[in-house]
């Protein structure tokens, strides 16, 4: 399960539970992220220098006096646990700030003084995607040793023995490696502890092979035949397909923000424009509705937010003095909402004594009728 989270940076704390002057950006990450791969993923997001700065991770509970600090594992799953259980970008946000790291903190290297860190052509694309450093927050596994894995799911080196951070940014590797090169492939076998991905045809020798480490996340590549045996004719003739789950990565970022208008025929022209792959309206349409549950959850959380939002945003600070009420059934299951605003309570007494009535059927995963009651006020418009 992937999590969106919501960053604000780099803001004050104007009171212990107001942080102000801040910009926002997103992340998306795994719901078993540890601490040190939550902290490196925000430095690469917000392009903060682990080497020299420390980074403080905060964020507020309604409820709470003072912010909580998120410093370990363990503060990483309580807040985890926070966000599945109100599931959207913006409830909890976390609040970032950094400051220089002290001089006895920084790994310098003896002999020249200088700061360690790695050098590499802007064109070793391994070297770019993989995660090195020596600070105290470096992605690693202490157990297992590893230092290098790569967390960009953009790579485009595919390679025997590349460690990859999880399952999920190898499978995006490898259909964005597909996608590339016009051609189609298919699971053999997927679990929590393997992944065999071979060509459409099974008669080619292309193949990949790819399994955990020590029961761990990282995915390591064990077996990688690049070559195909097949014919040309098999690989030209068969149209390359990419499925929702990659059209939805692809569309995510693009739906961070709510007021933006992206429509499937959008998406639709965008795969064709950047991968030259055709998809129909549907596959374009399931695939933003799975961005928009990844990055603010389905319908039912919609309704298990909805007295959180009436009582406490409705009714405190949008509509005070309006009459909003939810009513549930016997077994908690949401029954019906009824909203009168305030505005047009104080003017209905100079309304015309003539009430309509109307319904309209929704549709979606909930069916229901939205009902509204209207009449003429006394300049002749419907209230």
């Amino acid at each position: 399960m992937n999590i969106p989270i919501l960053l604000r940076h780099p803001g004050i704390w104007e009171s212990e539970t107001s942080y102000k002057s801040y910009k926002s950006d997103a992340i998306i990450v795994s719901e078993s992220i540890t601490f040190l791969k939550l902290i490196s993923t925000i430095a690469m997001e917000l392009d903060i220098d682990e080497v020299r700065k420390k980074i403080e991770v905060k964020y507020v509970v309604e409820g709470n006096s003072s912010p909580i600090v998120i410093r370990n594992d363990n503060g990483v799953r309580v807040y985890v646990e926070l966000k599945k259980q109100l599931a959207g970008l913006v409830n909890f946000p976390l609040c970032i700030s950094s400051c220089d790291k002290a001089n006895s903190e920084i790994e310098f290297d003896k002999a020249t003084g200088s700061v360690m860190c790695i050098k590499c052509s802007k064109y070793d694309s391994v070297v770019l995607t993989v995660v090195e450093t020596d600070n105290q927050y470096a992605l690693y596994v202490p157990e297992m040793k590893v230092k290098n894995f790569i967390t960009d799911c953009e790579n485009t080196e595919i390679m025997v023995s590349q460690i990859y951070k999880d399952k999920e940014t190898l499978v995006s590797v490898m259909a964005r490696h597909a996608i590339a090169n016009g051609f189609n492939t298919k699971a053999k076998q997927s679990d929590k502890k393997s992944y065999v991905l071979i060509f459409r045809n099974e008669d080619c020798h292309w193949v990949m092979k790819a399994s955990c480490m020590n029961e761990s996340e990282l995915f390591v590549i064990k077996t990688f035949v690049s070559e195909h045996s097949c014919s040309l004719r098999d690989r030209v003739l068969n149209n390359v397909i990419a499925t929702s789950n990659f059209v939805s990565e692809f569309t995510a970022p693009k739906l961070i923000n709510h007021k933006r208008i992206h429509n499937p025929a959008d998406i639709i022209e965008e795969m064709k424009a950047i991968y030259g792959v055709d998809i129909n309206y549907m596959k374009a349409w399931r695939a933003k509705e799975k961005a928009i549950a990844m990055l603010r959850g389905g319908p039912t959380d919609g309704y298990r937010k909805m007295p959180r939002y009436i009582y406490i945003y409705m009714l405190n600070q949008v509509y005070p003095q309006s009459h909003i009420r939810m009513h549930k059934a016997a077994d908690n299951e949401f029954k019906y909402l009824f909203t009168a605003l305030r505005l047009m309570i104080r003017g209905f007494e100079f309304c015309s004594p003539v009430v309509v009535v109307d319904g309209a059927h929704l549709s979606g995963p909930y069916e229901g009728t939205f009902v509204s009651a209207s009449t003429l006020d006394g300049a002749g418009t419907v209230s």
